[in-house]
């Protein structure tokens, strides 16, 4: 029954993981033990059972990383006669290959922080200039004008990033250090020779464009090297001053980020492009548009993250998109949660009545609950506003709250009495934080916050 329960085992392992491990993690040590463990036959009957029990993007990446479609490990020998050996008729010999690690290789992940989404950017431009130089080479204006314009437009929004948010970010902690080394003067240099190339660029004389573009192309250069040079060692020192990667998000994205996100989208996939495309000085394609990612991702709200992750999908290949949902997790909502006065303003503008400030035992439980518990109340508020016309009384349409009344959504769920393929949609990590919040109600000392 190999090849059923091979299935089996992948199906359960993609839909919880392990107490150890996450579910790729979890999915990848079974699959390949299992495929080191079989010969060629066992392991082409497993295999079609396999796919069948996992999502298609894990699969793939199984598959590319890991090589599961190959042939089962163990080859057997021939039988030989009785009389020959005393030993087993058959003997398997394993082909030799590294061991399955029982610990996970993912790589570490530490709690991300968005400061990478500058430096990697520098390398974006970087790439965006050898674009540039590629089209004069084979002296291509049009292909010039469009690489140009692109990579024009990447950095436009990368030094109002800089301008208006990371250098007095920097400059709080260093005595205004950008101000003093003359950053800010480095993007008016920048401005007025890429006018100048603009300029030139309306007219025939494409040798005068050249000319221009060697010239802002040096200068830019060595923009990028100084900012790197004076400010980059700074980031992980604050960092550290600061301590809390929650607050360090939020900073970034209070301070640099939301106040120039007007291009976020477009600037998000033109960056992901050109770095799978070129990588940086230190990475190959796919790991530099994974640090850009990441770092965008922790830095941004939930709803700036929904609106970049279309275009980081266009502007990478379906593997490495695959890859880096997989493993590293670019589906889930942005790291940044939003302001509490905001959601407040919010609810009042719809008319509804600001919640009363939940006691200590209440945030601690919020806390303790995961995202996708949140994510599948979200889910069963879908689900039971489609089938609102299977509620059987006005008084149970209760009305399913948000993230910021977490827990009055919970103590509602109950009131909506919907039909079982909606129940039947509920994750059980839904179910675990339900069971979770009555085992903590003894906890609660007001009578009137039991839920």
């Amino acid at each position: 029954d190999l090849a059923w329960f091979a299935g089996y085992n992948c199906k359960l392992l993609a839909k919880h993981g392990s107490d150890d491990l996450d579910v790729y993690n979890s999915v990848r040590i079974f699959v390949v033990a299992l495929q080191h463990g079989s010969t060629v036959e066992q392991w082409e009957k497993a295999l079609p059972e396999v796919k069948r029990s996992l999502p298609s993007n894990l699969y793939q990446v199984l598959k590319e990383e890991h090589g599961i479609e190959s042939c089962g490990k163990v080859v057997l020998e021939k039988k030989v006669p009785v009389e020959a050996t005393k030993k087993s008729e058959v003997v398997g010999t394993p082909v030799k290959e590294p061991n399955v690690q029982t610990k996970t290789s993912q790589p570490k992940k530490k709690k991300p922080l968005p400061f990478p989404v500058m430096r990697m950017c520098h390398e974006t431009i970087r790439a965006g200039l050898k674009d540039c130089r590629a089209a004069i080479e084979k002296k291509d204006r049009e292909k010039f004008v469009q690489v140009y314009s692109d990579l024009s437009r990447c950095i436009e929004t990368h030094a109002n990033l800089e301008d208006n948010g990371f250098f007095s970010f920097i400059g709080d902690y260093t005595d205004g250090l950008p101000k003093k080394e003359g950053m800010g003067e480095l993007h008016n240099v920048d401005a007025e020779l890429q006018a100048a190339l603009k300029e030139a660029l309306k007219g025939d004389n494409f040798e005068a464009v050249v000319s221009l573009f060697n010239e802002w192309e040096e200068d830019h250069l060595e923009h990028l090297s100084l900012e790197e040079k004076v400010l980059m060692p700074l980031v992980p020192k604050i960092a550290k001053t600061v301590g809390d990667p929650v607050e360090l998000r939020k900073i970034f994205n209070e301070r640099i980020l939301t106040p120039n996100d007007s291009d976020l989208a477009w600037f998000a996939g033109y960056n992901c492009k050109m770095l799978s495309k070129h990588g940086s000085q230190k990475h190959d394609g796919f790991n530099a548009t994974r640090v850009f990612l990441i770092g965008l991702q922790s830095g941004s709200t939930p709803a700036q993250w929904s609106s970049v992750l279309p275009e980081v999908k266009k502007s990478i290949t379906p593997q490495q998109y695959d890859k880096l949902a997989v493993v590293w997790d670019i589906e889930s909502p942005g790291k940044v949660a939003t302001e509490v006065k905001s959601e407040a303003q919010a609810q009042n503008q719809t008319g509804m009545e600001e919640p009363e400030a939940n006691n200590q035992v209440e945030t601690d439980i919020k806390e303790m609950i995961p995202r996708e518990v949140k994510a599948g109340i979200g889910m069963l508020a879908a689900a039971a506003a489609a089938k609102e016309e299977d509620v059987d009384s006005k008084d149970e349409k209760a009305e399913i709250a948000d993230d910021s009344n977490l827990q009055g959504a919970l103590n509602k769920v109950e009131n909506v009495q919907v039909e079982s393929d909606i129940k039947e949609m509920v994750p059980e990590e839904v179910k675990a934080g339900i069971a979770m919040l009555a085992a903590k109600k003894d906890d609660v000392d007001s009578k009137d916050k039991k839920s």
